[in-house]
């Protein structure tokens, strides 16, 4: 037989070498522009936007006193992506996020003080990701999430002092859930799903 023996620099190269395979995989180039979608007191305004396999890049939506927002953002396979969502002191927006087949994505959704609008999540798989939507001080704002077969994954969503605005939250099928505050179940940590709803009449 044929023996290789490996010195110290060979080692090294081998461990360059891998290094290197390994940033490709987990950081690979992103193939969409950022996106800053940022505006102040928008009336109508809306926004659509459709990826499919998008990998490593970042969408900033920010609407500050918006009037009747329609905003729609779905992703496909995305990859290490990053959606943040923002709405400040509004009337009348709607806000739709769906994803399929996620990993490594970052959602944020935040809604403050705004009234008579919605918001909609629906992910359907998704594996070591963050999903954290909160709601200050909505009205006659309703929130529906939906996250389906999470997999080492975060969902948190809050709502402070909320009017009229009922939360319906679910998390089905995920992989070794643990720490649910909607679910008896407890197995190794991997999924976690937490909501909070305060209100003024709440004690401390």
């Amino acid at each position: 037989g044929t023996i290789i023996k490996l010195t110290s620099s060979h080692r090294m190269r081998g461990c360059l070498v891998l290094i290197v395979l390994l940033q490709q995989v987990f950081c690979l180039p992103p193939n969409f522009e950022d996106l800053d979608l940022s505006i102040d007191q928008p009336v109508g305004e809306k926004v659509q936007i459709s990826q499919q396999d998008p990998q490593s890049n970042a969408i900033h939506i920010g609407h500050n006193n918006p009037k009747d927002s329609d905003i729609s953002v779905e992703q496909i396979n995305p990859f290490n992506t990053t959606v943040h969502i923002s709405l400040n002191v509004g009337t009348g927006s709607k806000v739709m996020v769906k994803m399929e087949n996620a990993r490594n994505l970052q959602l944020h959704v935040s809604f403050n003080g705004m009234g008579n609008s919605e918001c909609t999540v629906e992910i359907e798989k998704a594996f070591n990701s963050t999903v954290h939507l909160s709601f200050q001080n909505p009205s006659n704002t309703p929130v529906t999430v939906k996250m389906n077969q999470a997999e080492i994954s975060d969902l948190h969503v809050s709502q402070n002092i909320p009017k009229n605005s009922p939360m319906m939250v679910t998390m089905d099928e995920a992989k070794k859930l643990s720490n649910s505050s909607q679910s008896s179940c407890a197995d190794q940590q991997s999924s976690h799903l937490e909501t909070q709803r305060r209100s003024r009449y709440e004690s401390d």
